[in-house]
């Protein structure tokens, strides 16, 4: 599993193209989460922030994924 954060940003492409570019990030986690063939499965949500970051998308990212009786 893996996952992504990204705040500040004003529309989904926006995040979407900030992680994939991963500037400022030495190791580019983000974009080789992005591009991991293993992950088959992605689940996304996006919320306000409640500090000036306007707004906060979190990625998670699956090899695999049993519905428990709490997802029914």
């Amino acid at each position: 599993m893996g996952e992504n954060l990204s705040f500040g940003k004003s529309q989904g492409d926006e995040y979407m193209i900030s992680l994939f570019i991963d500037d400022g990030v030495k190791d580019r986690g983000h974009r080789i989460a992005i591009q991991n063939e293993k992950y088959e499965l992605v689940g996304l949500a996006y919320c306000p922030h409640k500090s000036d970051y306007s707004g906060m998308v979190a990625i998670a990212y699956a090899t695999a994924f049993d519905l428990s009786e709490y997802g029914r």
